[in-house]
C-alpha cells in the first residue's frame, strides 16, 4: 500500500502504489483542487517504492479532469529510484500525468503497450493491434481460439468508452505480457460519466455494477448486444486470471473461486476503470468463453485476417514491418514464436516471407527462425511450406547458411534419424 499525504498544494505519495491506492489518492486530489482551490498541484512521487499499470493508470483521467474542468496545473516530481523514474517516462505515464513536463514517449517494447490514448476507432484499432502483436511475439504455441478470445475482450471493453462514456477525453489502455506465466494483463479507463449513469441509474447504486455485466445489458439494444463486459468477465473467469471494475461508487471483482463480488466506495471515482488479466495456459478453457444466449460467437474476421491475409490463399509476413531491426537472436526468437502460432491458425496455407526494404540480418536472427523452423519441421515441410520473395543476395545467403548449419549439425542428423526409424 501507498503512504500519500497533502500539505498545501503537495501530494507526496511513497510505498507501492497499486490498484488500492486509486481511490485515496483521488480523495486526497479533490481535497487540494475542491476544497482548498489551489489551481497549481504538485504531485511528489520522490519516494515511491514501486508502481503497478492497474494503480496509476486509473488516476491518468481523475487528473486530467481537474486539469481541464478545473483548470489545474499539475506539476510531477519523479521518484528517486532511477529505474522507476524510467518507468514513468516509458509508459507514459509521465506525459499523461504531467504532458506540459513529460513529451509522449517513443518507446517501443516486445511485451509491453505503454499508456495509449485513444478518442476514434482508428486509434483504437492501431491500440488493439499492437496488443496481439505483442502477445505474438511473447506469448508460444497460443491456439486460434484463445487469441480471438483476447482480441475481442480488449476490442469489446475499449469499444465501451467510444459508445458508452461520453467521456470528453476518450480513454486510455495500456497492457503488458508476462510470458514465463503465459498472462496477458491491460487496463481500460477513462473519465466519462460512469456505468451507473449509462444504465440509467443511481451513481451510488450498490447493485449498478453487478448489472453491467449480466448477459445482454445494455444502454441501447438496438445498437448493441450488451455482451462487452460479461463475455470479458467470462474470458477472465474461465482462465482463471482476474477481473474487476470501478465506477463512481462501485467496485466489482473476481474472487479467487471465481466468484462475482461488488462492493460499495465512499470515494467515487470519477469514471470508469476496468482492469483484465487473461492466462492463456490452458487452451481448452477459452473455447466455450463467448457463448452469448447459447450460441457461440464466431469471429468473423480477427487479427490474423487483418494481419497476414489468412483469409486468402497464403499467409504473408511483411518482414520491414515486423522490427526496427534484425540484429540480435532475441528479436529472432519472438519472431519465431509469432510465425509458429499464425502457422498454426492454418495447416493448409503456404507462408511467404516478404523481405521488402530489409537490406541486411543478422546470422543470430537468421539462425534464430529460419534455422529453428528447417529443425524444427523438416526439410521436406520447410521447402513445401515456405517462400521467399523480394530477397537480396546477403539476406539469402544468410538464410541459406542458417539452414545448412542446423541441417549438418549432429543434432539435427540424431533427430532425423529418430524420425526416419519411426516411419519404418
Amino acid at each position: 500500500m501507498a503512504q500519500i499525504h497533502a500539505h498545501l498544494n503537495q501530494i507526496s505519495v511513497s510505498g507501492n502504489f497499486g490498484a488500492p491506492d486509486v481511490r485515496p489518492f483521488v480523495a486526497v486530489l479533490h481535497k487540494v483542487v475542491r476544497d482548498r482551490g489551489y489551481k497549481n498541484v504538485t504531485i511528489d512521487l520522490t519516494d515511491l517504492r514501486a508502481a503497478f499499470e492497474v494503480g496509476i493508470l486509473p488516476i491518468v483521467p481523475v487528473v486530467e479532469r481537474y486539469r481541464l474542468r478545473d483548470d489545474c496545473d499539475v506539476t510531477l516530481v519523479l521518484p528517486a529510484d532511477q529505474k522507476l523514474s524510467a518507468l514513468f517516462v516509458n509508459t507514459n505515464w509521465a506525459h499523461f500525468l504531467a504532458p506540459l513536463q513529460y513529451a509522449q514517449s517513443s518507446m517501443r517494447s516486445h511485451l509491453h503497450l505503454p499508456a495509449q490514448n485513444y478518442r476514434d476507432l482508428s486509434t483504437l484499432s492501431a491500440a488493439v493491434d499492437n496488443i496481439m502483436n505483442i502477445v505474438l511475439n511473447t506469448i508460444p504455441d497460443l491456439q486460434r481460439t484463445q487469441l480471438q478470445a483476447l482480441e475481442w475482450s480488449i476490442q469489446e471493453i475499449s469499444d465501451n468508452v467510444l459508445n458508452h462514456s461520453r467521456s470528453d477525453l476518450g480513454g486510455y489502455i495500456q497492457a503488458s505480457t508476462f510470458s514465463n506465466r503465459r498472462l496477458v494483463e491491460f487496463v481500460v479507463c477513462d473519465g466519462g460519466v460512469g456505468i451507473p449513469t449509462t444504465l440509467n441509474m443511481s451513481s451510488n447504486h450498490p447493485l449498478a455494477l453487478e448489472q453491467a455485466i449480466k448477459e445482454g445489458i445494455t444502454r441501447d439494444p438496438n445498437s448493441n448486444a450488451g455482451n462487452g463486459l460479461f463475455g470479458s468477465l467470462e474470458v477472465s473467469r474461465l482462465s482463471r486470471g482476474a477481473f474487476s471494475i470501478n465506477s463512481y461508487c462501485g467496485a466489482l471483482f473476481l474472487t479467487n473461486s471465481g466468484d462475482v463480488r461488488s462492493v460499495y466506495e465512499r470515494v467515487p471515482y470519477l469514471g470508469t476503470s476496468v482492469t483484465a488479466s487473461i492466462s492463456c495456459s490452458d487452451s481448452e478453457l477459452l473455447i466455450n468463453a463467448l457463448t452469448f444466449k447459447g450460441k457461440k460467437h464466431v469471429m468473423g474476421f480477427d487479427y490474423l485476417d487483418k494481419q497476414f491475409g489468412s483469409s486468402d490463399t497464403v499467409l504473408t509476413f511483411h518482414m520491414s514491418a515486423e522490427a526496427k531491426s534484425f540484429g540480435t537472436r532475441e528479436v529472432g526468437r519472438l519472431m519465431h514464436n509469432k510465425i509458429c502460432t499464425v502457422m498454426a491458425s492454418d495447416l493448409s496455407l503456404p507462408v511467404v516471407f516478404d523481405f521488402k526494404d530489409v537490406p541486411i540480418i543478422s546470422s543470430s536472427f537468421a539462425d534464430e527462425v529460419f534455422g529453428r523452423l528447417f529443425a524444427d519441421l523438416g526439410p521436406m515441410t520447410f521447402v513445401s511450406r515456405f517462400q521467399f520473395i523480394n530477397v537480396n543476395t546477403t539476406v539469402r545467403a544468410l538464410v541459406d547458411r542458417a539452414i545448412m548449419q542446423r541441417a549438418s549439425s549432429d543434432a539435427y542428423m540424431r533427430a532425423q534419424a529418430h524420425l526416419d526409424s519411426k516411419k519404418k
